[in-house]
């Protein structure tokens, strides 16, 4: 089946069988892993423990052209005022749900915001995320969508973070990139000769990415760098990109498979350019896989 039917990604715990730290040594855990299978960790739900609503507002803040609806008690929406101060990229607003609308619902509260945020903002795209409350209230998020994507000629993409479905918080990594990747692109109809590389990096310092992008630069590719920086149209164009690679596979590696399993766009699973040998190894790699290893 293809992975894009589902509404939202599978868990790491499901996709991977990922495992979550715990509060021990390093020895334990060898001990541990040496004796057989180890023991799932499954979380507690606690205040002080991120989740994936709060990686998901990261990897959205560094969108450009594009406004954020946090459909979510006021709460929901505090780690987007701090992407906001040290990002300096992404608009968004919060539905600020009270007591009656999780009871009720608040599919009119939605509707309210997402044509007031079109009317002031005149966005590229719009994101609308769930959040744990809406996921108990069960607000019919994909109606809204259907309705006004219509009516405003608005590209919406509903993302489905619910805060508990996974223990692992990059899990709203993967959720989020299943949504811009379902929504925002197409298959296209014929392939162009090109020489674009899709560069997918999300959690790495501006410093590093741009030295990646100087890097591939100089071997004469056009270089389509998501999330980071993106616009919507750099989702649509991924698409026909002739390959994608990452700077962190356990940040991106959803995104890549999508890529891959459903627009046929290869990935390149290379480990990290970390220190000049392993930049090295990373860039010879990419330059193998297009035919540039006399370039590299």
């Amino acid at each position: 089946m293809s992975l894009l039917k589902a509404r939202a990604s599978r868990t790491r715990e499901k996709r991977l069988d990922s495992l979550n730290a715990w509060l021990g040594s390093a020895a334990s855990a060898v001990t541990e892993f040496s004796e057989g299978e180890p023991v799932q960790r499954i979380r507690t739900f606690s205040q002080s423990t991120q989740d994936d609503l709060l990686y998901a507002l990261r990897l959205l803040s560094g969108i450009r052209n594009s406004v954020t609806i946090i459909h979510a008690s006021r709460g929901c929406a505090a780690a987007a005022l701090f992407y906001r101060a040290t990002r300096g990229r992404g608009r968004w607003i919060v539905t600020n749900l009270d007591e009656r609308d999780t009871i009720m619902g608040a599919d009119l509260k939605l509707r309210k915001a997402v044509k007031a945020v079109h009317q002031r903002y005149k966005p590229e795209a719009l994101f609308i995320v769930s959040s744990p409350v809406v996921a108990i209230n069960n607000d019919e998020i994909l109606s809204v969508v259907e309705e006004l994507h219509e009516e405003l000629e608005l590209e919406i993409v509903p993302i489905f973070v619910t805060g508990f479905a996974s223990s692992h918080a990059v899990t709203g990594y993967d959720t989020t990139f299943h949504a811009l990747l379902k929504y925002l692109c197409a298959k296209p109809e014929a392939l162009q000769p090109n020489l674009r590389v899709n560069l997918l990096a999300v959690a790495e310092h501006p410093d590093d990415r741009h030295e990646a992008e100087r890097l591939l630069s100089a071997l004469g590719l056009e270089l389509n760098t998501l999330p980071d920086g993106a616009s919507p149209e750099t989702f649509r164009q991924a698409v026909s990109a002739r390959l994608s690679l990452s700077l962190d596979q356990d940040s991106v590696n959803y995104s890549g498979i999508i890529l891959r399993d459903e627009y046929g766009v290869p990935y390149l699973e290379a480990p990290r350019p970390i220190g000049i040998s392993a930049t090295g190894r990373w860039l010879a790699a990419a330059g193998s896989a297009l035919g540039l290893d006399q370039a590299v």
